[in-house]
C-alpha cells in the first residue's frame, strides 16, 4: 500500500492577483469596506464607541445589481445599516463612503502594486442608498489577470482572517477485489471535480480513497487465486475473471514461501473473515498480497484517467493500528 502523504493543496502554489481572487462583486464590497474604514479613521465618521462594532458592520456589507441600470453597476445599503452604529444620518454617511470611494478611484491598490480602484463613481441617492459605477478598465484588467495566470482563474481566495475549510472527499474506493470497472472510473471522475471545485473555492481538501482489505471478500479472493494455482475449480462464490488466473501464475517466491509457510487457519474465523492476530493462514496471505497488486492496479488506472489521491487508507490498518481497539475503548469508557 502506498504511504498514506501529507494533504498538499493542489491550488495553494497557482499564482495569485487580486483580480483573479475574489468574484468581481466581492472586489466591489471590499472597496466599499475599504472606503468605509479610511472615513472614520480620517474622522468623516465617528468610531463606534465599542471598536468590534465597525468589524461587524464591515463583515454584514452587501452590493447588489440594481433593477434599474440607471442607477448604477451596483449598490448598496450600509449607509442605512450602519447608522445606528456611527451615530450619523444614512446620508452623511453614504456621503462619506462615496468621497472615498472617489479617492481610491485614482490610487493603486494592494500597496502600490496591483490594480487601480475597481471603482469609478459614487452617488448617494433617496434616504442612504449608495450607487457605484465600476471603473471602465475593470474589466480589461481582469481580462490581463487571466491572460497572465490562466491556471488560476475561478480559484477564490479565502477572506482575511477566515479559516479554510478542511475538507475530506472519499470517493471510488472499490475494493480491491477486481480492476477497476466503468461505474468505478465515472464515480473517480464525479469525486476528482468535486475536490477540484472545493479547491477552487479555497478549501484544503484531501482525497481519500478507503479500501477493504481485511474480510471476507478478500479471503475469497485469496482462495480463487489458489485454487487456480493448484489446479481445481474455483468455489461458486469465488472470484472467476481472467486477471485471477493472472495473479496464480505472479505469486512472488516470497509470498508463496510465506503462504505455505502459515498455518492452514491460524485461528476462528469471524464474520468479516478476521481473527484479531497480524500473522493469518495461508488464504489471508495470498488474499491480502492479490488484493495489494490489484490496488497497485487501480491506482495506475486512476493516475491515467488524471484522478490521484493524497491518502491511501486500508480497512486492516484500522485493526493493525489499534483504531478499533481505542474506539471500543472509548465506548466503553462511555
Amino acid at each position: 500500500m502506498s504511504a498514506p502523504s501529507a494533504p498538499t493543496s493542489r491550488s495553494a502554489a497557482l499564482p495569485r492577483d487580486p483580480l483573479l481572487g475574489l468574484p468581481l462583486r466581492h472586489t466591489v464590497r471590499d472597496a466599499v469596506a475599504r472606503a468605509l474604514r479610511r472615513a472614520v479613521a480620517s474622522g468623516a465618521l465617528p468610531a463606534p464607541d465599542d471598536a468590534a462594532a465597525l468589524d461587524t458592520l464591515v463583515a454584514g456589507i452587501e452590493v447588489e445589481i440594481p433593477g434599474n441600470r440607471d442607477h448604477g453597476d451596483y449598490a448598496s445599503n450600509i449607509a442605512m445599516k450602519g447608522s445606528k452604529v456611527l451615530k450619523r444620518a444614512p446620508a452623511q454617511i453614504a456621503a462619506a463612503i462615496a468621497a472615498e470611494l472617489t479617492a481610491e478611484a485614482s490610487e493603486r491598490m494592494h500597496g502600490g502594486g496591483g490594480a487601480l480602484g475597481p471603482i469609478a463613481h459614487a452617488e448617494v441617492a433617496g434616504p442612504g442608498f449608495l450607487n457605484l459605477r465600476l471603473r471602465a478598465g475593470l474589466l480589461a484588467d481582469h481580462l490581463d489577470a487571466i491572460v497572465r495566470a490562466p491556471l488560476a482563474w475561478g480559484h477564490l481566495a479565502v477572506a482575511a482572517g477566515a479559516p479554510a475549510y478542511r475538507v475530506n472527499v472519499e470517493f471510488v474506493s472499490a475494493n480491491p477485489t477486481g480492476p477497476l470497472t466503468i461505474g468505478n472510473a465515472r464515480g473517480a471522475f464525479v469525486g476528482d471535480l468535486l475536490s477540484r471545485v472545493l479547491e477552487a473555492a479555497g478549501q484544503q481538501v484531501t482525497r481519500e480513497y478507503y479500501f477493504n482489505d481485511f474480510g471476507e471478500q478478500v479471503r475469497r479472493l485469496g482462495e480463487s487465486v489458489i485454487a487456480l494455482r493448484d489446479g481445481v475449480a474455483v468455489a461458486e462464490n469465488g472470484y472467476k475473471g481472467d486477471y485471477v488466473g493472472d495473479l496464480a501464475v505472479a505469486i512472488p517466491p516470497d509470498v508463496a514461501a510465506r503462504a505455505l509457510a502459515a498455518p492452514k487457519r491460524s485461528g476462528e474465523i469471524d464474520a468479516e473473515g478476521y481473527d484479531g492476530t497480524v500473522a493469518d493462514d495461508e488464504i489471508a496471505v495470498i488474499g491480502r498480497w492479490a488484493s495489494e497488486r490489484i490496488r497497485a492496479g487501480i491506482e495506475s488506472s486512476l493516475a491515467v484517467l488524471g484522478v490521484e489521491f493524497d491518502v491511501w487508507r486500508s480497512e486492516g490498518s484500522l485493526y493493525t493500528e489499534g483504531f478499533v481497539d481505542r474506539a471500543i475503548g472509548k465506548l466503553r469508557e462511555g
